[in-house]
């Protein structure tokens, strides 16, 4: 049953990851229903206070991304600088002693990177997005705190998944 559960986890997160880049409005909810599935298994690291947690700030997201206007939640600009940056950041965080708050802390710091990286190329500069200026800082955190919450809410299944097939022996 457990294998069931990490193809179920795999599957979410790769939907999840698909519409953070894709600019989906509902991408915070297969992140969060990644976790779902590793809570039933013995052995990992998500406990209901995760999913609590997770739940209410994917809860959080899309009510952001409800209020936003379409264009905004739409628009496609820096995403990919964004999200490739807040992955990177969300992996390197896994590597700190308190994984989950370096994940964190990974991907808001990535994200950053990724976006400050976007506002130097010349389609950041034409599009407006310089940094730093009150464009750059209000898009950023339109699109970044979604972002965040799904990229993180992935690491943390994967991290879940790794965690359990590293302590466990398949029989």
């Amino acid at each position: 049953m457990s294998i069931f559960f990490t193809i179920l986890t795999i599957c979410a997160v790769a939907a999840a990851l698909v519409g953070v880049f894709l600019s989906w409005r509902w991408s915070a909810l297969p992140a969060w229903l990644a976790l779902v599935p590793m809570y039933f298994i013995d052995g990992t690291p998500v406990t209901g206070t995760t999913l609590l947690f997770w739940g209410i700030a994917c809860g959080i997201v899309l009510g952001i991304n409800t209020l936003l206007p379409q264009s905004v939640v739409r628009s496609r600009v820096c995403v990919p600088y964004m999200a490739v940056g807040a992955l990177a950041g969300a992996f390197a965080g896994m590597l700190m002693p308190l994984q989950q708050a370096g994940m964190i802390l990974g991907a808001v710091a990535g994200l950053l990177l990724g976006a400050i990286a976007y506002s130097r190329t010349p389609a950041g500069s034409a599009k407006g997005l310089v940094f730093p200026s009150r464009q750059w800082f209000n898009y950023t955190c339109a699109k970044g705190l979604p972002i965040v919450v799904d990229i993180a809410t992935a690491a943390i299944a994967i991290m879940a998944v790794i965690r359990f097939y590293s302590t466990s022996t398949l029989s």
